[in-house]
This record gives C-alpha cells, sequence and structure tokens, in this order.
C-alpha cells in the first residue's frame, strides 16, 4: 500500500464517526483507535440520561458541563486536585476540563467527601458525563 493510500485512510478514519479501525494487508497491519472514546471498550457507558446506573450510588455526581479533555490536576506533575477520601467546601476546584483551548475548572458546590473519581486524567469526556462523586456531610 502506498504511502499516499494510508494517509488518505487516516483522514477519513479521523472525520469518520467511528472510534476504531483495523486494517490487515498481507504484509502489514493498522491499527488507528481515537483517545478517550467509549466506544472502543468491551463495556460502554451511556453518557447522557439520568438513568445512568452509577448515579443511583449515594452521593452526588459531579457531571461534565462540556465536551472536552479531563486534567484532574493542573499539570503533568503536580498533585491532583482531589483524590478519593479528600474532603471538599464549596469553590474548591475539582478538575479542569480543556475545550478549544481553553481550561475550564469545574468547582464543588456542596461539602463532602471524594468517594468515587470516574475517569483517568487526560480523557475525553462527553456533556453530562459523571465525573467526581462526592458524598455530603449532613
Amino acid at each position: 500500500m502506498r504511502h499516499k493510500k494510508i494517509k488518505k485512510i487516516i483522514r477519513q478514519f479521523e472525520k469518520a464517526d467511528i472510534s476504531k479501525l483495523e486494517l490487515d494487508c498481507k504484509h502489514f497491519k493498522i491499527t488507528l483507535e481515537k483517545p478517550g472514546s467509549y466506544a472502543s471498550t468491551s463495556n460502554p457507558k451511556p453518557q447522557t440520561t439520568d438513568s445512568h446506573p452509577e448515579r443511583k450510588k449515594k452521593g452526588t455526581w459531579v457531571v461534565s458541563p462540556l465536551v472536552g479533555t479531563f486534567y484532574d490536576a493542573p499539570n503533568l506533575v503536580a498533585k491532583p486536585f482531589v483524590s478519593i477520601g479528600d474532603e471538599v467546601r464549596e469553590n474548591d476546584i475539582l478538575c479542569v476540563i480543556e475545550a478549544m483551548k481553553i481550561m475550564n475548572e469545574l468547582r464543588s458546590d456542596i461539602r463532602g467527601r471524594v468517594v468515587e473519581i470516574a475517569i483517568k486524567s487526560q480523557s475525553m469526556v462527553q456533556y453530562n458525563q459523571p465525573l467526581i462523586r462526592i458524598l455530603e456531610h449532613d
């Protein structure tokens, strides 16, 4: 296969509404996968419905207000904003969502303890996707 054809396949893959492509030819194999896509996992999770099974656990889910890339720390070598077991207050920074080269801080609206972080840093997130579960204090 020629270099031009491979580039064309890659461009078409990037535009397509698919998350993974495997092409097995006689002398080589190409595997293309978009980062952070749920379709590439064996158990895809629904993104935008309130019937999300994980939301039925105790606590309040902090959900993504936009589509973007999730970061749990201000940079790659810094300590995460929050970890499981951390106490958070109102207005504490929980994470950052990058969208169109703009860093959007996601802050807590409640006081409580972080009991679950449902996504890894530098992963793609969808609108209304559960990110962090906080168990509110009584």
